[in-house]
């Protein structure tokens, strides 16, 4: 997990990609957007109002999904 905060607060889509499996699918039920594979989540990340989130990896207590 914490390669991927990294990769995110990088905005580095390379070590991303990597991450993601190829049938990746997100979803935003709020909106009922779905995203289908990296290049979608690309696109949703490059798209994003003012840009992907700020913060520090090391100062957050991990995520758990």
């Amino acid at each position: 997990m914490t390669r991927f905060v990294r990769a995110m607060e990088a905005v580095d889509v390379a070590a991303l990609e990597q991450l993601f499996h190829p049938d990746y699918v997100g979803e935003y039920p709020q909106s009922r957007e779905r995203m289908r594979g990296f290049a979608a989540f690309r696109a949703q990340l490059e798209q994003y109002p003012g840009g992907p989130p700020a913060g520090d990896a090391g100062s957050e207590p991990p995520l758990i999904f």
